[in-house]
């Protein structure tokens, strides 16, 4: 009877072994069926996740490298973020977060609202992007810089469409009223606003003459005007001055 008892037993956890290896078997080579992609998707396309996702999908869903997938949505331009999590029993999701440029940069580039630079390989559809131009590794302040700049300039209907700074520090500004503002190299949104305010007071009425402003001075500013190139309007920062 013991025997026959022992013999039970050992035939019952056979057969439990049997059918926990054959569990562990079918988890884990378990095929992947689908993939599913969450998200909004402006630029980037399902065929594109498609084509660096589908080299890593040969294994089972248990053994996918889901770091590896990862890796590769994020070698395509678009894509910011990604994470990647095993949906039993046949799926793989991707949850996809797309890049948002706020300006252009040089070089066919774009830049995110946290100053990082990334190349699409066109930006065709970002002319309305204010263009950002300066020395490389310099995008992340000149995003600090046009948003300093900008502030004062909302108000009156102004906007920066180019920023640029050159290899000795100086900046310069195109406007949406095709205005150049000459910065200088210390120049911050106090000088941008005395201008403003000195504008709408004495220059309002020429405005559409305006060409250039120069900032650069300590106490004031000079104008340049269209069809005078050489006629200059030299004005302290409350607007009061003489011609130059």
């Amino acid at each position: 009877m013991i025997r026959l008892r022992s013999l039970l037993v050992f035939i019952l956890a056979s057969a439990l072994l049997g059918v926990v290896a054959y569990a562990i078997y079918e988890v884990e080579s378990r095929a992947i069926v689908s993939v599913r992609v969450a998200g909004t998707l402006s630029y980037t396309s399902e065929a594109q996740l498609e084509a660096v996702v589908d080299g890593h999908l040969s294994a089972s869903l248990y053994r996918v490298n889901v770091d590896a997938i990862r890796d590769a949505t994020l070698s395509l331009p678009w894509v910011k973020d990604t994470s990647v999590r095993r949906v039993w029993p046949d799926s793989l999701h991707l949850a996809v977060v797309e890049r948002e440029p706020v300006a252009r940069w040089t070089r066919g580039g774009l830049i995110e609202s946290t100053g990082e630079v990334f190349f699409p390989g066109s930006t065709s559809a970002f002319s309305h992007l204010p263009l950002l131009e300066g020395p490389p590794g310099t995008n992340a302040l000149m995003l600090e810089k046009l948003r300093d700049l900008q502030a004062p300039m909302r108000p009156a209907g102004w906007e920066i469409t180019r920023l640029v700074l050159n290899r000795r520090g100086s900046w310069f500004a195109e406007l949406n009223n095709q205005v150049v503002l000459m910065l200088g190299q210390q120049s911050d949104h106090k000088v941008v606003q005395n201008f403003i305010d000195a504008f709408d007071t004495v220059l309002a009425s020429r405005a559409v003459d305006l060409v250039q402003a120069d900032l650069r001075y300590t106490n004031g500013f000079s104008v340049r005007w269209k069809f005078a190139k050489a006629a200059e309007t030299q004005l302290d920062v409350k607007g009061e001055g003489g011609q130059g």
